[in-house]
């Protein structure tokens, strides 16, 4: 959690070594949360996708594995993960949820002279939205082979923003 954004674990940017997304995303789950990678299943990359700011970001899809253990505090525990300076909080939330329309909401959000609309998801007292809502909806939406109770448009995450077309066409980046 950067401040009171719920993040995912952030690749960053490749470094020596980071031959693929995967690598990286293995090596920044251990920095930022101390996850041995050796305890990581990689499941699978998906399509890159665009943030609103111009980020290409690359969903990493992994699993802990979990299923010994008698709650995710025991797992953090018995782990020993410990955020770093970059997260404050460790917390867990069912995949199914972001799935489901009772725990959805959107908001209407300007953000450099463009309106977009932006998905929200609340658990317990984290609120969950934008970019990193958009990725768990669709890992949820793989992981159960269902849409989501709510309109989600999937390819829209696939397209840069009409800001950053325009910028590429005048070269103003």
């Amino acid at each position: 959690m950067v401040n009171t954004s719920i993040c995912l674990i952030d690749l960053g940017k490749r470094e020596v070594g980071d031959e693929t997304a995967s690598k990286a995303a293995l090596r920044e789950a251990q920095e930022e949360i101390g996850i041995n990678p050796e305890k990581i299943q990689v499941i699978t990359e998906l399509e890159p996708t665009y943030s609103r700011s111009g980020f290409l970001v690359y969903p990493v899809i992994c699993a802990l594995h979990v299923l010994r253990f008698a709650s995710f505090t025991e797992l953090v525990e018995e782990n020993k993960l410990r955020p770093n300076a970059e997260v404050s909080e460790i917390f867990a939330c069912p995949l199914r949820f972001f799935l489901e329309k009772q725990h959805h909401s959107t908001r209407l959000i300007e953000w450099m002279q463009q309106s977009y609309l932006v998905h929200e998801i609340l658990y317990k007292r984290w609120l969950i939205w934008a970019m990193t809502a958009n990725i768990l909806i669709h890992v949820s939406s793989i992981a159960f082979a269902r849409a989501p109770l709510f309109p989600f448009d999937y390819e829209r995450f696939k397209r840069p923003p009409p800001k950053l077309l325009l910028q590429l066409k005048h070269h103003k980046l």
